[in-house]
């Protein structure tokens, strides 16, 4: 195997450095590093480059959320999304599943009830079983958040089922974080059913 370009190894260096400053909560230098790559190097023809331009994108969009900047975040998101459509491999399902997910609360928030739906459904619906805890975890909290998004359309069976397929996915996880998710889920769906039943 040949040795990363020069390019390359700025890039992921740089993509490092980035992803470090989002982590110590210095949005501002995140942002900064990560919109470098992504302006200097989106457009390159270069296959290397792909997976840590997409990071890069991934990492500016988490960026701009906290830095409160959704407009601005959403487009990122769905530049993204648009990038990395397609592509195999557990990186790339990794970032639709991340992008979609975080598209989805930032529509919701906006009470944009049906787009958000549709975020957190195409989030779950990549999912193969084989991801990693904290994309689990993510895939867990997606199913209430889709069930909340149906019911503010008066989507009352869909939210039945999505809640329905949580706890089937699910029955008896040990990980705390989907257990919290699955136990989120079972009480939206009992306290639901209350409602209607006195109706």
């Amino acid at each position: 195997m040949s040795d990363a370009s020069p390019d390359q190894t700025m890039i992921l260096d740089a993509l490092e450095q980035g992803l470090a400053l989002r982590r110590a909560g210095v949005s501002d230098g995140a942002l900064e590093v990560l919109s470098l790559i992504v302006d200097h190097f989106q457009d390159s023809e270069d296959p290397a480059h792909f997976e840590a331009v997409s990071r890069a994108m991934m990492g500016r969009a988490m960026a701009l959320i906290d830095s409160e900047a959704e407009d601005e975040a959403l487009e990122a998101l769905d530049i993204l999304l648009s990038r990395v459509r397609g592509h195999a491999g557990m990186v790339f399902r990794e970032l639709r599943i991340v992008a979609a997910y975080e598209a989805a609360q930032l529509l919701g928030a906006r009470d944009e009830h049906a787009q958000a739906a549709d975020g957190f459904a195409f989030a779950i619906d990549q999912a193969q079983g084989d991801e990693p805890a904290a994309i689990l975890h993510i895939l867990a909290a997606a199913h209430v958040k889709l069930a909340v998004a149906q019911l503010y359309q008066d989507q009352v069976e869909a939210t039945f089922a999505t809640l329905d397929r949580l706890a089937e996915r699910w029955p008896d996880s040990a990980d705390p974080a989907i257990r919290h998710w699955v136990e989120e889920g079972s009480k939206m769906r009992e306290a639901l059913g209350e409602a209607l039943a006195g109706k």
